[in-house]
């Protein structure tokens, strides 16, 4: 063997060689890779629910993993998820097992789960909430619960979302429930300490003036919330626009107000 063949098999790699070149350069050490996994219209058991869940996950964060590998300093995987349930039959049993699921595949950042049309009542989103709030392992910065059969009780459940400090959740539609008064009031609650929501959507919520105007004194030290949708609820006439009123020029993060199908009439 000749001293130059002998001198490099001798030589150990170290590992951290290309980390240290990384930060040198200036290269990212994390990369954010987003998946998009579609379970919409779906018909599973809980159990099958689960499982199907925690394997697509699975594979989404195998994937961003995979990925990254191509990349000259090797950086961490972040791997970002959308996922998608709507129109699926899910029921109550059914969000409980999505959070088992989520827990499973801990960590993860969710960008959006969206859980539409899914059939779900106070009990599951009780559980999805009580599942999400008590960890930092799953981040969601996007929920959509909307055209589900949710009333006012949970309304304190949606307040504890808002206000975990381990979660920064920054949109959260609503759309199409019955939360009335109580439930948005409820949910008011939950802005006491969360200022990173940037849009909300309460349209359709059988939501009265008494409803609008506990939001909109909760909304008025809020830094962030830019588009609220109030549309299609019983906000009417002068009691409407008295509740209401705050929300004009009150909230300066505020750039979209949605309040169609109100009968608000003429502004007094």
């Amino acid at each position: 063997m000749t001293d130059a063949a002998r001198a490099s098999a001798n030589v150990t790699l170290d590992s951290g060689l290309l980390a240290r070149l990384a930060v040198r350069v200036g290269a990212r050490h994390g990369l954010a890779v987003h998946q998009v996994i579609d379970l919409s219209n779906r018909h599973l058991s809980p159990r099958e629910l689960e499982s199907c869940i925690s394997t697509e996950i699975a594979d989404a964060q195998a994937k961003a993993a995979s990925d990254v590998q191509a990349c000259r300093f090797r950086p961490q995987s972040n791997a970002i998820l959308t996922l998608r349930l709507r129109a699926s039959t899910l029921g109550d049993a059914g969000l409980k097992s999505v959070a088992q699921a989520l827990l499973l595949r801990a960590p993860l950042t969710l960008q959006t789960l969206c859980l539409a049309a899914v059939g779900a009542g106070d009990v599951g989103v009780d559980s999805l909430v009580a599942a999400i709030v008590a960890t930092s392992g799953v981040q969601l910065v996007a929920l959509d619960l909307s055209s589900n059969n949710l009333t006012a009780r949970a309304g304190p459940a949606l307040a504890s979302l808002l206000a975990a400090r381990k979660q920064r959740l920054e949109e959260l539609r609503l759309s199409r429930n019955w939360l009335g008064d109580s439930g948005v009031a409820s949910l008011a609650d939950g802005f006491v300490t969360n200022q990173v929501l940037s849009l909300l959507h309460v349209d359709h919520n059988a939501v009265g003036p008494v409803g609008a105007s506990t939001l909109a004194y909760a909304l008025r030290s809020h830094s962030h919330l830019a588009t609220l949708a109030l549309g299609g609820n019983q906000l009417c006439d002068a009691a409407g626009w008295l509740a209401v009123k705050p929300l004009l020029g009150q909230v300066p993060s505020l750039r979209k107000l949605c309040l169609s199908d109100n009968a608000l009439g003429g502004c007094p």
